[in-house]
């Protein structure tokens, strides 16, 4: 096996931005190494020349020595083979899909504004109480209805490009079922963050998501739609 095919195989990778033959890799060594675990692809992999090298740790090998290594790591137990042709990685391919608009329903209400009758006050209290605080009402755009499909419950929509392409609707009256999702795929709460952040919390649901938000300023928070993480959501 060649070395650009065990990572292709068994490595979660990333190409390089501007060096040719070159691939990013969570070190896998960062831990033995006295570091927390490599999530930020530090460890550079040159499959050409076959020199590794990670810039956190500052772990290095090359040619069988690194092989062996990353083999080892991910418990592999294929034979090294090298030859004079280049052997590059094919770009890891990404999830196609399309978004669709999401309609909210006519009775929706906003949350952050106010005029609330006494029902969207009782919504309203029911947050308050969950610890939602208004800044996140209107950052999330989360409403409610009072009547029709979704009545008496708390929608959380997820919106891309300000188009709603989900939502989740929670009852706030202790009805069954608890939640409700809207037809369609299915989402990460929180999704899409602003990528200011290079690594992410993934807890069960929104109102997860919601009071995580208060703790941390290092991690973007996601939350699963649904009962089951589904291909679109990994």
């Amino acid at each position: 096996m060649y070395l650009s095919e065990l990572i292709q195989a068994y490595y979660e990778y990333r190409p390089h931005a501007s060096k040719e033959n070159e691939v990013l890799v969570n070190c896998p060594f960062c831990a033995d190494n006295g570091h927390s675990p490599d999530t930020e692809f530090k460890l550079g992999v040159n499959t050409q020349k076959e020199l590794g090298h990670c810039h956190r740790c500052d772990w290095r090998a090359g040619g069988r020595n690194l092989y062996s290594h990353l083999a080892e790591e991910a418990n592999v137990h294929e034979c090294y083979e090298t030859d004079t042709e280049e052997h590059t990685l094919e770009k890891p391919k990404k999830t196609e899909f399309t978004l669709k608009r999401v309609t909210l329903p006519k009775e929706f209400e906003p949350l952050w504004q106010g005029d609330l009758d006494s029902l969207g006050r009782r919504a309203l209290k029911y947050l308050t109480d969950r610890g939602i605080t208004e800044g996140q009402l209107r950052r999330h755009k989360i409403g409610f209805c009072g009547t029709g499909k979704y009545g008496y419950r708390i929608l959380l929509p997820i919106t891309f490009k300000g188009i709603c392409v989900s939502f989740t609707a929670r009852s706030f009256v202790n009805a069954e079922p608890k939640y409700l999702i809207s037809d369609g795929e299915k989402f990460l709460y929180g999704w899409p963050t602003k990528r200011r952040k290079t690594r992410c919390l993934l807890v069960e649901g929104p109102f997860d998501v919601l009071n995580v938000e208060h703790y941390t300023k290092d991690f973007d928070v996601l939350g699963k739609q649904g009962s089951v993480l589904t291909d679109l959501q990994v």
